[in-house]
């Protein structure tokens, strides 16, 4: 009886750390956007917006104003 509460409760502790990570949602999901002065693809995260528009970085954001 014991050896079974012991592997239940290893099951439970591996279950804990390993499994429940897999099934996190984030809370904002990521988008690729193409850069409109050298046409990169970014993640909407690291993007650049000026005037409706999306740029990679802030030089090309300066260089096609």
């Amino acid at each position: 009886m014991k050896y079974l509460v012991l592997f239940v409760l290893v099951c439970v502790v591996i279950w804990y750390f390993f499994g429940s990570k897999n099934k996190k949602k984030t809370s904002q999901e990521l988008v690729m956007l193409e850069c409109q002065g050298c046409g990169t693809f970014i993640s909407s995260n690291e993007a650049f917006y000026k005037g409706g528009r999306v740029y990679c970085s802030k030089k090309c954001k300066r260089e096609n104003q």
